[in-house]
């Protein structure tokens, strides 16, 4: 069962907008097992708080500023809560940890653009991610021949985030119509984790810049080339390797031919390189 007051306001003008909401949640959380005719029943109660809050403000019809965050607080699942021991995997006994607390999340999200539509040239830049003061991760043990045992702990200060941004231009000439493309996506991860009964870190970094063109020759001819290179990091601390990394590079052209008429004819030609194929067979 769950109840949430809340109270809140919007501010709505030519050129902003403006709104947030604040409340609480009262929740009262029932579980019940009954598992090798054994009943367990754990209930509980929580009281917690949330946050909205987003704006967006124009300064002319092409270009804006929008940014959100909100504040969430989120339940563990009955099987991460359950004191019961689940012997169905031979291998893995999983039982649940009554004393977890709340999953705490601290979402955000900014964009700037200026982008003219008509045109479509302009460019876009954006960012966003959670920050978790609380999470709930797998904590697994194993015993002398072993056999694991997963429970479940709280790990705070964690953190997932991207960012990004594009550029695009169009020039038309006659018959002749040119569209450039760059971009940049990536982002940046905190996770951590246990094993052996030992907490680790994970930062792993990625980035994806692109590049693309595409030539029209009136309603006739489309030519569309682009590449893409994606880099991918993790650094470890107290794990069992201390770093992995790998490359991708992809490369597309399409071709599109409207003539004659009432006749198409195209290919689609793509290659890819992958560093993390292993040794002997085809990257």
């Amino acid at each position: 069962n769950m109840v949430t007051p809340k109270a809140g306001f919007a501010i709505n003008k030519s050129k902003y907008n403006l709104g947030a909401d604040f409340g609480v949640t009262l929740t009262s959380y029932d579980n019940y097992s009954l598992y090798l005719n054994q009943s367990t029943n754990l209930d509980k109660n929580y009281v917690f708080p949330f946050a909205t809050f987003n704006t967006n403000y124009n300064f002319s019809k092409s270009k804006s500023f929008y940014a959100q965050y909100n504040y969430e607080v989120n339940l563990p699942e009955a099987s991460q809560l359950m004191p019961v021991l689940n012997l169905s995997n031979p291998l893995n006994s999983i039982i649940g940890n009554q004393n977890l607390d709340l999953i705490e999340n601290h979402n955000f999200y900014l964009s700037f653009r200026d982008f003219d539509y008509a045109t479509r040239s302009g460019y876009v830049f954006y960012g966003g991610g959670n920050y978790y003061s609380n999470q709930v991760v797998s904590y697994v043990v194993y015993d002398e021949n072993r056999k694991a045992t997963t429970s479940f702990k709280n790990v705070a200060d964690t953190y997932s985030s991207w960012f990004g941004g594009r550029w695009n231009k169009s020039v038309k000439n006659e018959e002749h119509n040119y569209k450039f493309g760059i971009g940049l996506w990536g982002g940046y991860d905190l996770s951590k984790g246990f094993t052996e009964g030992e907490m680790f870190e994970a930062n792993a970094l990625r980035l994806t810049p692109n590049v693309n063109f595409t030539y029209e020759y009136g309603e006739l001819l489309t030519i569309n080339p682009s590449y893409n290179f994606t880099y991918n990091e993790t650094k470890y601390t107290n794990y069992s390797i201390n770093s992995a990394s790998n490359v991708l590079h992809k490369f597309n052209v399409q071709t599109t031919n409207y003539w004659p008429k009432n006749w198409v004819f195209g290919n689609d030609f793509g290659y890819t390189h992958n560093s993390n194929i292993s040794p002997g067979f085809q990257k």
